[in-house]
């Protein structure tokens, strides 16, 4: 946990209804007039972390009970302090202002709004290796709710820049609210939307800096460039948006400052970024036996604050029994959040230990249906998985045609690791008829992919 403290002004009645749901329309009726005469709502909050679920999303099918009507489920909440009061634009009030006056202090006698809830002192002694916040300190502030599906969707890499929601003629803001538009105001831009992520950047909105970078680092809707991204990276730090901080972090540790790089990622995880603790504990276990972070502590931390990935990796020690004594039952447990929650070998690993009766009576049938499930999704290491249980007969009807459908989607796919053991089919007529072509075709896909192996073998074709 590690407090930050915001001031936000809202100031329109638009504003108000779509950053205050609740209760935005009350305070409206209240209010009337003095909006327009230069009213406003200012609200301090001191946040000291993040509830989060693991699961991204949420399908028709998973629902439980009388939820007919339900349209949306919460996917994540900010808990801390807060302190509402209406205000004046000729003025702009700092947190402790607020807190102070919610807390009891005399204020201007126009005052028609106030509300407080928590503590910002209590807040205020939140500790980053801490888990649990102060007793004073635990309100929600904000919610993030996502739409129930009708269907899973299609495999997704997590992103740290998903493009924030809001009604219809309003945009987000750095802040973290929606704003009325106003002349010459920075705000954040889509990931979609190369050329305005660098206009925002430019104006300002650290927040789009941080998306544009992202953009460069992975050659998202414009040509990938590594030093670019960086330097988006530390502007958007120096602007304290954590996940920039954490995308630096990375460029640091692999320039190989591993302790400015682990340092920054530390910062990023104790202040709510989960993807951060992921990677800060991957970091550790490669680092050939120098583990100056608490790994256990890490992928915890990453799972619980609603990441599958670090759930999928806890999952992974207890599977192992590395820094854990070994648990089938515990593995069992998270590998089960990784797969709903999407992470990349969440599934594959589920159906593993389905397969091989870990932590559960051994059930073949159930782990390829659980395979095809996830191949259909877009994961294409799990089309690669259940390739081997058509090729063997595991479970299903031995089907070699079946078993290089599936080979060939995830070769196709990302999975360039089966497109080695997909062009050797294709050397030897294994399961299918022998084709010289498509044999080098895969072969030289598989030593793009990284394969040195595959990149002899295409190497010894050409001579």
């Amino acid at each position: 946990m590690s407090e930050k403290e915001q001031v936000i002004r809202l100031e329109t009645a638009e504003e108000l209804r779509a950053n205050l749901p609740l209760s935005g329309s009350a305070i409206v009726g209240k209010l009337g007039a003095e909006l327009e005469r230069g009213s406003t709502i200012d609200i301090a909050l001191a946040l000291v972390g993040k509830r989060s679920s693991s699961r991204p999303w949420v399908t028709r099918k998973d629902l439980q009970g009388d939820c007919d009507r339900a349209t949306h489920f919460v996917r994540s909440a900010s808990i801390g302090a807060f302190a509402m009061k209406t205000g004046s634009r000729a003025k702009l009030q700092s947190s402790a202002d607020l807190f102070g006056i919610s807390a009891g202090g005399k204020g201007e006698s126009s005052q028609a709004i106030e509300n407080h809830d928590g503590s910002l002192s209590a807040c205020r002694t939140a500790e980053p290796a801490n888990d649990s916040p102060p007793a004073q300190c635990r309100s929600p502030l904000r919610i993030e709710l996502r739409a129930i599906r009708s269907e899973p969707p299609a495999a997704e890499t997590p992103e740290d820049d998903a493009a924030a929601a809001c009604p219809k003629g309003l945009v987000a803001t750095d802040d973290g609210k929606c704003s009325t538009p106003r002349p010459n105001m920075a705000h954040i831009c889509s990931p979609d939307d190369v050329v305005d992520c660098g206009v925002q950047c430019e104006k300002g909105s650290m927040t789009s800096c941080t998306i544009l970078g992202r953009s460069y680092m992975v050659g998202r809707g414009i040509a990938a460039d590594r030093k670019r991204a960086r330097a988006l990276f530390e502007k958007a730090c120096a602007g304290k948006v954590v996940q920039a901080c954490a995308r630096l972090g990375e460029f640091v540790y692999g320039d190989g400052d591993h302790d400015g790089g682990r340092k920054l990622l530390l910062d990023a995880c104790s202040a709510g970024w989960s993807q951060a603790c992921d990677t800060l504990g991957k970091l550790a276990l490669a680092s050939n036996g120098d583990k100056p972070v608490d790994v256990f502590a890490m992928f915890k931390r990453s799972c619980l604050g609603g990441d599958p990935e670090g759930c999928w990796s806890l999952g992974s020690l207890f599977w192992d029994g590395i820094t854990v004594r070994q648990n089938d039952a515990e593995a069992l447990n998270y590998f089960q959040l990784a797969c709903t929650g999407g992470a990349r070998f969440g599934c594959v690993s589920l159906a593993h230990a389905i397969d091989e009766g870990r932590g559960t009576p051994s059930d073949p049938t159930r782990a390829v249906e659980l395979l095809l499930s996830s191949c259909d999704r877009g994961f294409s290491d799990a089309c690669s998985a259940a390739s081997a249980f058509y090729l063997e007969g595991r479970g299903v009807a031995q089907d070699a045609a079946k078993s290089e459908q599936l080979l060939r989607r995830a070769c196709e796919g990302n999975d360039r690791a089966s497109c080695l053991p997909l062009a050797i089919r294709y050397l030897t007529g294994s399961g299918v008829k022998r084709d010289r072509a498509k044999y080098k075709a895969y072969l030289m896909r598989a030593c793009e992919g990284g394969s040195d192996l595959a990149c002899r073998r295409a190497k010894n074709e050409q001579n």
